[in-house]
């Protein structure tokens, strides 16, 4: 029977090791997918959050895999290093690269499915801060361009309207929904459009609306 040299001996149980033993295969592709999600979660968060430094670019897949290679060594020292992996021509180091591209191919899948759901999440949270924001939004009734703010408990406009409610202790969202109900009265009895103007009254500025076709008057603030 032909004994193998100590060097050949070495090789096939080497290759024998590798290919009967994925455990550390398992762990280093496990270990790599937690460092990807993280440092995506990562980015998203501080994205959120405003605090993102423009100049301390994402890891790429890349860049975990050898991070996380580098780690997996310190358990496994019989596995060859990034460099052998790179230009070793070796048997053993290209089933490992096989290993390697495959894990690749994983992870660059993972990268696009929590890239496409972050995606989803961001743009649900920007239509709802719109839709929020345009709910929230009163339009001025006097010039109907531009928007309501309070400040104080005072209303105005860029027009030039300042009605202080200090007095009815109102938030804008009070005017507004007081604009809204004025106006769904006045609709439900006349269908001319009513107009709305500032009136003082005993040294109080008030939001009045009026309609010259049926006389109709309330004062909204």
């Amino acid at each position: 029977m032909e004994t193998l040299s100590s060097p050949e001996q070495k090789k096939i149980l080497r290759q024998n090791q590798y290919k009967s033993s994925p455990s550390w295969r398992d762990s280093y592709k496990r270990r790599c997918l937690e460092n990807l999600r993280k440092s995506r979660e990562n980015f998203v968060r501080k994205f959120r959050s405003a605090s993102l430094d423009t100049k301390n670019s994402q890891p790429t897949v890349d860049d975990v895999m050898t991070e996380e290679w580098n780690r997996l060594r310190k358990d496994h020292s019989e596995l060859p290093t990034c460099t052998e992996l790179l230009f070793s021509t070796d048997d053993e180091v290209r089933y490992i690269n096989s290993i390697m591209e495959e894990i690749q191919a994983a992870l660059k899948t993972e990268e696009e499915s929590l890239l496409e759901m972050y995606t989803e999440d961001y743009e649900a949270s920007l239509c709802a801060s719109i839709d929020q924001l345009g709910s929230n939004r009163v339009i001025c009734p006097v010039c109907k361009k531009f928007t309501l703010f309070m400040n104080k408990h005072v209303v105005f406009c860029k027009c030039g309207i300042r009605i202080n409610t200090e007095e009815d202790a109102l938030t804008l969202e009070d005017v507004k929904l007081s604009i809204e109900r004025a106006v769904d009265i006045h609709e439900k009895a006349c269908e001319q459009t009513a107009v709305f103007s500032t009136v003082q009254m005993y040294g109080i500025d008030n939001l009045l609306m009026t309609c010259n076709v049926c006389d109709y008057m309330h004062i909204v603030v």
